[in-house]
């Protein structure tokens, strides 16, 4: 394969045109509050709710960001 017009800083063994084929794109870290509460409906019936603040965020290169989170979640006990 024959790749012309690489730019100088462009690592040549990367020719998708995502965001994500760079390495430099993966990782960071992030700190997250978050407070929940479950309850047990009817001995097999599980429903929570569970809500997330982010405290701290930073990701390397191009990511989404975070918001806060509202989860509410259910599970059937077998």
């Amino acid at each position: 394969m024959n790749i012309v017009n690489i730019k100088k800083d462009q690592d040549s063994e990367i020719i998708a045109p995502v965001t994500t084929a760079s390495p430099s794109h993966y990782g960071g870290h992030n700190l997250q509050a978050a407070v929940g509460i479950n309850t047990v409906i009817m001995n097999k019936h599980r429903v929570g709710l569970e809500y997330q603040v982010p405290l701290n965020y930073h990701a390397n290169g191009i990511q989404m960001d975070m918001d806060n989170m509202l989860t509410l979640g259910y599970q059937l006990a077998f």
